[in-house]
């Protein structure tokens, strides 16, 4: 029998749900005590398996298995934590892992998460994710017990200044990352380029372009598989619309109206 579990954070993650209307509108939303939960809408739901409470208020956005252990990592995005570690067997939190950068002799704290990108090498002995603040953190992963320590950090460039209105002109954005040999390669989002890094030095060495806004990568033998939020790179020809300084494709919707509202607008 497979087990399933589901994250609990502030959204639910990663489980089959039987979803059911709610009789009683007096409910207090959030976990009860028979394992259902009650959602704002008043719907219970019933997980499967096993809940893994990772503390409140955090935002859940990917999670990665340890190939080697009984223990998973979670990536958290804007939280002081933006690692937890877990036991997959009982669902026990095991560490709440912030990692730190060196810039010289200073040690910072990258408190940042990101909306995706964590995965483990394929011996388990290293974390790889992504972090909000230009970085791709390498932890080292205990091969006994699972546990993170700091290893290195990878600094990311800020997106090109080239004139483009980023939302945000500091932030390239990583996301989804994949392994390769002696290689990680590291989707830069809002840069829409794959950025490779060199992990015999700890340093990225080129950016690939891809197509409007990357999001995840999957390498198959020689191959990445590259997904874009914003799909392919826009053309002269194509309608657009500026999107975190990049033109992406655009629907042209035409509103036609009765004539007489026509007039009775023109008044």
């Amino acid at each position: 029998m497979k087990t399933f579990r589901a994250l609990l954070a502030s959204v639910l993650l990663i489980s089959p749900w039987d979803v059911r209307a709610a009789d009683d509108p007096n409910r207090t939303v959030g976990p009860q005590s028979d394992g259902s939960i009650v959602a704002s809408s008043n719907q219970t739901l019933t997980p499967a398996g096993t809940i893994v409470d990772l503390g409140s208020p955090v935002v859940a956005k990917a999670v990665a298995l340890n190939p080697k252990l009984k223990s998973a990592a979670v990536l958290l995005m804007g939280s002081a934590q933006p690692v937890i570690v877990f036991n997959t067997q009982t669902g026990q939190v095991l560490q709440r892992f912030i990692p730190t950068s060196i810039d010289g002799a200073k040690f910072t704290s990258d408190k940042a998460g990101s909306f995706t990108g964590i995965t483990y090498s394929a011996d388990g002995t290293r974390l790889f994710f992504s972090q909000d603040d230009n970085h791709v953190v390498i932890a080292k992963v205990d091969a006994q017990t699972g546990l993170l320590t700091n290893g290195q950090s990878v600094t990311l460039p800020q997106p090109p200044a080239d004139g483009r209105p980023y939302h945000n002109a500091a932030a390239i954005n990583p996301g989804g990352i994949a392994i390769s040999g002696n290689r990680a390669y590291v989707v830069l989002n809002a840069a829409n380029t794959l950025g490779v890094i060199d992990l015999a030095t700890a340093k990225l060495v080129a950016q690939i372009p891809v197509g409007n806004a990357p999001n995840s990568i999957v390498i198959a033998g020689n191959r990445a598989y590259v997904s874009n939020e914003g799909g392919r790179p826009a053309t002269p020809k194509d309608f657009t619309n500026i999107s975190d300084g990049t033109p992406r494709l655009t629907v042209r919707v035409t509103l036609l109206l009765p004539r007489s509202m026509t007039e009775r607008l023109s008044l």
